[in-house]
């Protein structure tokens, strides 16, 4: 890990020093945010076109209500309804009060794994995994037929070295069985996607060229973490609100997706595709900017971070110092210099970074996500400050839940229309999203029951997408949806309780080396 342990140490010893925050709700500063201004998402925005040129239930299945049997923690309130005694999501009332409670955000945005390859082993009331509802299986060819099967079990071995395909061809494949969905009948709710494919696709991607059998392969993208693997993530979901329902916006690559976090589209695009400074769009960044509300980006390499430079808006305006190194992030919480607006970035990708993208090792991303959690918990920043733990898409890992039909951000289509292996093109249009993603809130003003479905600002019940963060920020922080997609995205202001706890963990168990050599041993050499 690149952080100076050095650094990191002392300041926590002078934070612990000076006492944890006290356990009065804090009231704050405004941090010179705006009232709330009333009704949000009353215009689009407009659409942004290319810089080239130009009824939504919950899946089928199970439903996804905690599992039969006695339980030491209560029932989580019924999907898309309030917590008790709270306003409706996205009403002023609702962000009034969140915004009399929360006065710092943090993002932070790990890389491809889904809900089942990391909370697959936990049986949390409400939560929907193969430990209450699997074990869960794939065929090893979904066109030829169901069997022979592979079921998935507690992983064997941390990282794999075969990176599961994520694109929106492999996508395709994993969701519904096929490379070319009609798009049509995914609108009509004739299709739905049955996540058969992700077997298929591992071993068509990777048969025949690396030292494993086909059983092997499906193991590496079907197989999930045993909770004694992953204490961070575990603790932090007994104690925190999990999203049972949280989904990525696109069926595709991780840089689309950041750009659905952080802007609402990705003006076409499903692959790693485009540079820095090339995205004329508006993005948080932009709105904060415009009026006058602090944010800074953090990360181990300040250009391992194109999260904020691909917009054309952060260099015309010479805001990329507002990006720093991930020191600064520690020293700027104890001192209480912490902006309204964070976003951590972990280094990527492989051996010895923070991201846990694959071959990357998860305890390598526990141990960042550890030293985040406990110097903002034991801080006086933690009284006011919530932070929003997610991925950004699922990696090609599987996951049983159907992803979600959504609506166009804009009329942009896929740019990288691919041909399939039967010849025919396909072209995506990105009105279904990607999959199910590991998300968790942390703060002191949530409770720790399991999210399900919310309500968006049509009283409509639906998943939470990525952009269900970006509304959420614009409710927040008084700027305009910008687009459908945005409005659409359910927020999760209703989520807050109206006391603050005083039972959090000072501290998070240390992540432990999950057989990092087994994989070798597994895997051979190749």
């Amino acid at each position: 890990m690149h952080i100076k342990l050095n650094v990191l140490v002392s300041l926590l010893a002078a934070t612990v020093a000076n006492g944890l925050p006290s356990d009065a709700s804090a009231s704050g500063s405004s941090n010179g945010l705006p009232s709330y201004g009333g009704s949000y998402g009353g215009s689009n925005g407009g659409s942004h076109g290319s810089p080239n040129g130009p009824p939504h239930g919950p899946p089928g299945g199970p439903p996804h209500g905690p599992p039969n049997g006695p339980s030491c923690n209560p029932p989580p309130p019924p999907p898309g309804k309030p917590s008790p005694n709270r306003p409706a999501a996205g009403s002023p009332e609702s962000i009034s009060q969140m915004r009399d409670k929360i006065k710092h955000w943090i993002l932070v945005v790990m890389e491809n794994h889904s809900f089942d390859n990391i909370f697959g082993d936990l049986t949390i009331p409400g939560i929907s995994t193969h430990a209450t509802e699997g074990p869960f299986c794939n065929p090893l060819n979904v066109t030829a037929g169901p069997e022979p099967k592979y079921c998935a079990k507690k992983r064997e071995f941390d990282s794999i070295t075969n990176d599961a395909d994520h694109s929106n061809q492999g996508n395709n494949m994993e969701f519904y069985g096929t490379y070319t969905p009609n798009q049509a009948d995914i609108q009509s709710g004739k299709l739905k996607a049955n996540n058969q494919g992700f077997a298929t696709r591992h071993i068509a991607v990777h048969g025949g060229k690396v030292n494993l059998t086909d059983e092997q392969l499906a193991a590496e993208v079907m197989d999930y973490y045993p909770e004694s693997a992953i204490p961070v993530f575990s603790t932090l979901a007994h104690n925190f609100k999990v999203f049972n329902m949280w989904f990525s916006d696109v069926a595709g690559a991780t840089n689309p997706n950041r750009c659905y976090l952080s802007s609402g589209t990705s003006l076409g695009h499903t692959s790693n595709n485009f540079n820095v400074n090339t995205m004329p769009q508006k993005s948080i960044f932009q709105s904060l900017s415009e009026a006058g509300i602090k944010w800074k980006g953090y990360s181990h390499d300040k250009h391992n971070i194109d999260d904020l430079f691909w917009y054309e808006y952060i260099w015309n305006n010479n805001l990329t110092d507002n990006i720093r190194n991930i020191e600064e992030f520690y020293s700027d919480v104890v001192t209480g210099n912490l902006p309204p607006y964070t976003v951590l970035t972990p280094d990527c990708c492989g051996i010895n970074t923070q991201s846990m993208h694959p071959n990357g090792y998860t305890h390598d991303g526990e141990r960042f996500i550890k030293s985040i959690y406990e110097v903002v918990r034991n801080s006086a920043a933690w009284e006011d400050t919530a932070i929003l733990l997610t991925f950004d898409e699922t990696g090609g890992f599987f996951d049983h839940v159907p992803n979600q039909v959504v609506p166009r951000p804009d009329d942009n289509t896929d740019s990288s229309t691919y041909k399939a292996p039967d010849g025919t093109n396909y072209t995506y249009h990105f009105d279904y999203s990607g999959g199910r993603l590991p998300t968790i809130l942390i703060s002191g003003w949530v409770d720790n029951t399991v999210e399900q479905l919310g309500t968006n600002l049509a009283g409509k019940e639906v998943a939470y997408l990525a952009t269900s963060h970006l509304h959420t920020m614009g409710l927040y922080f008084n700027f305009t949806a910008y687009n459908p997609r945005v409005e659409y995205a359910p927020t999760y202001d209703s989520v807050f309780s109206d006391t603050f706890r005083k039972d959090t963990p000072a501290t998070l168990p240390d992540p432990v080396p999950f057989d990092v050599n087994q994989k070798e041993e597994l895997l051979g050499s190749f």
